[in-house]
């Protein structure tokens, strides 16, 4: 399996431009305050360390140490002072210094997480709904598994901007460092710099093609993962049957092997370079110290200055290996960022819909030269329908399998939009606002209906959180779709739980939860897409007389391959290749 793709779909913008513009005006403000924060850090990194070559020089020798012209410029401000009060302030001072600077750190590392992690926690919140909010065209032309695999990539995004930001800190850090001992002592600073520097710059150049390659693989293989789980899971009974987990088992095991594999590799090139530079750096500070200690007398004098590159070069390493991990985490993940920035820049109608009233729907609906297909290069699925539904009346679709039925359906529901020609409901064409205005009065119940893992109660008010449901209305729909008697007879009622896709109901005890909940809405146009299939010539005959006498004003919509079902509908139209055939409408009584 192959698992590589364009590293970016977004032009000239690299993952970080990416993903910030996504981001609340508000969260680019935090962000740069924390910017700023990790700023001050910086400097109490600076006095922190700057007060080292005074605290060890008057610990040594304060007379001697007032010789060095750092300590007795930092002296001066004290004023005229014995040695053993300005030994006090030096080691109160450096106290203070370091523990403010410790809890700068403590508070970047604080603020950084809990910013990023509320970021994205809005990022995964605003993915999910842009999904949602998607139309149908969009929904079934493209793979499930590659949305689940996207949302379980939001989290990724999170580890990513906490070690940039990480990085940043280090690198903030770093140049306060740096600064610092180029006071203290320029070359030792500057070969420090070149060495440990160019270390980490020369891993990153041999590094950077392997992380960008294991960022596709992970992106790819992410999905795919998902793949194969929703795909055994959704189909176990036919697995089982056939005894086909030997297979599903293969499959995954490979996915699974490409993303422990590059995910493996990432976890090797991160911290591998931080063992060599911390050889370096030790090798660096003997050096060092070798030299100073052989080239001057005052050995007292150049231990204050050693202790001050030793702390320096300390602190220096780790910052130095977060701006190389915030780096490589970038590259090795930067196309997850793309993927989750990818859905983030979908548009959504959310707007359209807040407020939004039914579309007044009290004559008729109009379909004229109505033909569609799904993309421009694509097959035609219907050519040229006409035909009108006058509201209150009761219409069956009848055909062979492909024949078009369902994709009428869709058109007639607003779900797809007709390459040529134009529905309108008493006289108004359905465009992008009405399509969601007309909706508003549609019930639907397909042949494969969907039950989440709650209540009958919550199943029927479909759509409806608990608080906001009217159990009296649930109580009459579920009566109409004689599906009463059987969820009274359980323990808890209406609270029973179904079970995951409803797995505990039959297929025909599925069906009537799904009338009931056609029934709940009260719609004034109701679609039952092969709906009684599912159930026995008796409870279908049951059903179909509840649906008989519901109130005339309510529109039914059927589709259906037993003649018998749509033996009371005032009009049945039979299609085939897209087309209704004979032209003409016929009279159920006809067929």
């Amino acid at each position: 399996m192959k698992y590589y793709r364009s590293t970016n779909k977004h032009g000239s913008k690299d993952a970080v431009t990416a993903l910030l513009s996504q981001l609340q005006p508000h969260r680019r403000w935090q962000l740069s305050l924390i910017v700023l924060l990790m700023i001050v850090g910086g400097l109490a990194e600076i006095v922190s360390l700057g007060l080292i070559v005074p605290f060890l020089a008057f610990l040594i020798d304060p007379l001697e140490a007032l010789q060095i012209e750092l300590v007795a410029t930092v002296s001066s401000i004290f004023g005229p002072a014995d040695p053993n009060s300005l030994r006090l302030w030096f080691t109160l001072l450096f106290i203070v210094a370091a523990v403010v600077s410790g809890a700068m750190r403590f508070l970047v590392v604080w603020v950084n997480t809990r910013v990023t992690f509320s970021i994205c926690h809005e990022i995964g919140v605003d993915v999910y709904r842009r999904v949602i909010y998607q139309p149908y065209t969009v929904h079934v032309s493209r793979n499930s598994s590659e949305v689940l695999g996207v949302l379980g990539k939001v989290e990724a995004v999170a580890y990513i901007t906490i070690g940039l930001l990480n990085g940043i800190s280090g690198l903030l850090i770093s140049i306060s460092i740096i600064a610092t001992l180029s006071i203290v002592n320029p070359s030792f600073t500057a070969l420090t710099l070149v060495a440990l520097g160019g270390a980490y710059a020369v891993v990153m150049i041999f590094v950077k093609k392997r992380l960008e390659k294991d960022s596709l693989i992970i992106s790819e293989a992410m999905n795919d993962r998902f793949k194969v789980t929703q795909e055994a899971l959704g189909s176990i009974r036919d697995i089982l049957l056939s005894h086909g987990q030997e297979y599903f088992a293969r499959l995954h095991k490979k996915m699974d092997w490409a993303y422990t594999r590059a995910t493996g590799n990432q976890q090797i090139i991160g911290p591998s370079p931080k063992f060599i530079v911390e050889a370096l750096g030790v090798l660096i500070i003997a050096i060092f110290a070798y030299s100073a200690v052989m080239s001057t007398d005052g050995f007292n004098t150049i231990i204050p200055t050693l202790g001050a590159m030793a702390l320096g070069a300390q602190r220096m390493l780790p910052n130095l290996h977060l701006i190389y991990l915030g780096i490589a985490n970038l590259k090795g993940r930067e196309q997850l960022v793309y993927d989750v920035v990818e859905l983030l820049e979908q548009p959504s109608n959310e707007q359209q819909l807040e407020d939004l009233d039914p579309l007044i729907f009290a004559k008729q609906i109009d379909l004229e030269n109505v033909s569609f297909r799904y993309q421009e290069d694509s097959p035609t699925i219907l050519e040229e329908l006409n035909f009108s539904i006058t509201k209150g009346q009761k219409i069956g679709f009848s055909g062979p399998t492909g024949s078009g039925k369902s994709t009428t359906i869709d058109l007639l529901m607003g779900l797809l939009t007709p390459s040529a020609g134009q529905i309108s409901v008493d006289g108004k064409p359905l465009t992008e606002k009405t399509r969601l205005q007309w909706q508003k009065n549609i019930a639907h119940v397909p042949q494969d209906l969907y039950l989440t893992d709650s209540s009958f109660a919550e199943n029927i008010a479909f759509c409806k959180m608990p608080d906001d449901i009217d159990l009296q209305r649930v109580e009459e729909a579920a009566k109409i779709a004689h599906i009463h008697d059987f969820i009274t007879d359980k323990p808890k009622g209406y609270q029973s739980l179904l079970g995951e896709r409803g797995i505990q109901l039959s297929g025909g005890q599925r069906q009537r939860v799904g009338i009931a909940r056609a029934m709940y809405r009260k719609a004034s146009v109701i679609v039952l897409d092969e709906a009684t299939s599912a159930l026995d010539t008796e409870m279908e005959a049951a059903v179909m007389s509840s649906i008989e006498n519901i109130d005339r004003n309510v529109t039914i919509i059927m589709i259906a391959h037993r003649i018998s079902t749509l033996k009371n509908c005032d009009f049945v139209y039979q299609l085939e290749h897209g087309r209704i055939i004979n032209t003409n409408q016929m009279r159920a009584a006809e067929i």
